[in-house]
């Protein structure tokens, strides 16, 4: 099949989907960003053919944290998933939890929302004026689940929980944190854990618990209809905890914390093979699309994780921060072994699976991601396009080749050629000022409207969370990096107690 423009890939996908179901595109060349690509995908905007939707969500999960990146940590569902299908090197998000699920679910920059920090039970949560991704997908027939943790309000006004936000059935936590096993929120000190909002008392690792969830939802589905199914787990925040079959398996790693944290990660992976395999025994794991990733870097000064070779961690804007693991899974549709290096943001997500369903998306206010359908088959990979991402004060552009840093508690602005330089050691303001100014006055145009912005409900704009940028190198420890600023380390520390 010839190439096909977006316009005449939508006309023809309803044919082309028969002969899909017929593995017509069985067998096709594994797709890199760099080389030329395959037939053009079998997608269907027909309400009969649209794939079931996953979205898979890692919290705190680090580049460095995932097999095929060459982690200790073992995950075999993880790297498998990421062969068959296509892993996103260049994914970008922010660098804590409630900014990325605000990017994904709105496709808008949540700078405009005004959600430089992580929500607290006191907000109210992410605006109402915001239309979500389920909502979208619910309008066009979709069965809308999620399970996991929102980290998106609720606490005090019931028409921000998820239920009341486009999710047919929610089942999880709506906090931050809570403990893996008794699910208690450490901030409030009671059980954060609930059944479409009725709090429930049930024993179980929190990881096995959602999974469960999720495969019951499945099993009981409607055939008739597709579904969309959000699954953010809490792994693998803190505190972190494991069942001592998965810490037996780590018995030899000498230190409790990066143990501990091994363990979750790798009883996140085998319930993500469960969930998989849930799939195949229905029958509809070749129509279902499913995309995962992590919320933000790991916690590497904790001795949580690790985001190497990238500078920075969870609560930066540097890459360690920001650039996370990724893949997108759909079989028969996306060539296996694809290694996509095109640079990607979470806010793509809503505007990329509304365009490859061809559902409407049912949105009033602009998306600042987009459709990146092509880009991900490798029919159009390109460098970033204005991708502003913030924390606190902090900021960070994505534009062309370039990425712009701006620190202003140190008073320090960075530029940096990041397709050359991942690691971010090669400044090049002092040559670049020109690109320097321009990306600057790119960061500010969007975080302007952080200042501007008032979500609605009482105490709705969110306390900032600190977690300003660390100027330390890959992995160091606290008071080892870059600059030997000390003070940096006891910062982290402080500011990573409300992440």
């Amino acid at each position: 099949m010839d190439q096909l423009s977006r316009r005449a890939f939508i006309t023809e996908a309803a044919r082309v989907s028969v002969l899909a179901s017929l593995g017509a595109f069985a067998g096709t060349l594994p797709i890199h960003a760099e080389s030329s690509p395959g037939p053009t995908p079998a997608v269907s905007a027909s309400k009969a053919s649209r794939p079931n939707i996953v979205i898979l969500v890692a919290d705190d999960y680090g580049w460095g944290d995932v097999g095929y990146h060459g982690s200790t940590i073992r995950t075999p569902n993880i790297d498998r998933l990421a062969g068959e299908g296509a892993a996103l090197e260049r994914f970008y998000v922010f660098p804590v939890c409630s900014p990325t699920r605000a990017g994904l679910l709105t496709g808008r920059n949540p700078l405009r929302h005004g959600i430089t920090g992580t929500f607290k039970p006191a907000d109210a949560g992410l605006s109402l004026d915001e239309h979500l991704l389920p909502e979208t997908f619910r309008a066009a027939g979709y069965q809308t689940w999620m399970c996991g943790k929102w980290h998106l309000g609720g606490f005090t006004d019931p028409a921000y929980l998820p239920m009341n936000r486009g999710f047919d059935h929610f089942y999880g936590h709506l906090g931050g944190a809570i403990d893996y096993f008794q699910h208690v929120n450490r901030e409030l000190n009671q059980v954060d854990w609930q059944r479409n909002g009725v709090t429930v008392q049930e024993e179980g690792y929190s990881t096995d618990l959602l999974t469960q969830e999720a495969i019951g939802l499945i099993e009981k589905r409607d055939p008739a209809r597709p579904f969309l199914l959000y699954l953010p787990f809490n792994a693998a925040h803190g505190p972190h905890s494991a069942p001592g079959s998965w810490l037996a398996q780590y018995a030899g790693v000498g230190d409790r914390k990066a143990r501990t944290h091994s363990a979750v990660v790798s009883a996140m992976d085998a319930a993500i093979g469960r969930l998989f395999e849930a799939l195949d025994k229905q029958g509809i794991a070749n129509n279902t699309l499913t995309v995962f990733f992590g919320d933000n870097g790991s916690q590497s000064s904790a001795g949580a994780g690790s985001n190497r070779p990238l500078r920075g961690e969870k609560g930066t804007v540097w890459d360690g921060g920001i650039r996370v693991p990724a893949w997108i899974h759909w079989p028969g549709v996306i060539s296996s072994g694809a290694r996509n290096e095109t640079f990607l943001s979470v806010m793509d997500v809503f505007p990329t699976l509304a365009g490859v369903t061809g559902v409407p998306t049912g949105n009033k206010l602009p998306f600042d991601g987009r459709d990146r359908w092509e880009a991900i088959r490798a029919i159009a990979p390109s460098l970033p396009d204005r991708i502003v991402i913030g924390q606190g004060k902090d900021l960070a552009v994505l534009d062309g080749e370039w990425k712009y840093v701006e620190l202003p508690e140190e008073g320090e602005k960075h530029l940096f050629r990041i397709g050359q330089d991942p690691s971010e050691e090669h400044d090049c303001a002092a040559e670049q000022p020109e690109t320097l100014t321009k990306l600057a006055a790119i960061a500010h145009e969007i975080a302007s409207d952080s200042h501007s912005t008032k979500l609605k409900g009482a105490g709705a704009k969110p306390k900032g969370s600190g977690g300003k940028a660390s100027k330390r190198a890959p992995d160091a420890k606290p008071g080892e990096g870059k600059g030997g600023d000390r003070r940096q380390g006891t910062r982290r520390r402080e500011n990573q107690k409300s992440l």
